[in-house]
């Protein structure tokens, strides 16, 4: 580093003293044109880190730099598959939330729904049980039809409650 920036400040002295020594003439062209070429010398200096950081880059064998363990692939798939589910609970409520309003006209400030997944083998989950409990006027609702209507689509235990 300490000669990169050392190769930047020889530069851009040696480009001033010429500059200084050269003179203007008729429109300035000499002094144009050296300013030109000294600065097109410093953007030079400054790019050539930037191509040996490519060339490493390059010569890289990312295959061989991570290897994980088996042990450590189930953890994570303990770790990520409670992180799955925890997404599936969400949209499914999502979901029921939505249907609720557009078949029942339940708004959701006057529900809340609660799910149950059982996780099986092989990190594969279903749908144990449902928990809907309605409050101020949604509470007038047929219980029964939303069970029957739950029940049909997701095939599980389905619990309505009056809250």
């Amino acid at each position: 580093m300490k000669a990169y920036i050392i190769s930047v400040m020889c530069i851009s002295v040696i480009g001033s003293l010429l500059s200084m020594l050269t003179p203007e003439g008729e429109g300035g062209g000499i002094m144009r044109n050296n300013r030109l070429v000294f600065g097109l010398c410093v953007v030079l200096v400054c790019i050539n880190p930037i191509k040996s950081i490519i060339n490493e880059v390059k010569s890289l064998d990312i295959g061989s730099i991570v290897e994980i363990p088996d042990s450590d692939f189930e953890r994570y798939e303990e770790y990520l598959g409670g992180a799955y589910t925890d997404a599936e609970v969400e949209n499914l409520k999502a979901g029921i939330y939505q249907m609720l309003e557009d078949r029942f006209s339940v708004p959701r400030e006057n529900c809340s729904v609660a799910v149950n997944l059982r996780r099986g083998e092989g990190g594969t989950s279903s749908l144990e049980r449902i928990f809907i409990t309605l409050y101020g006027g949604a509470i007038f609702k047929n219980t029964n039809e939303i069970e029957d209507y739950f029940g049909s689509i997701f095939n599980c235990e389905i619990v309505t409650v009056i809250g």
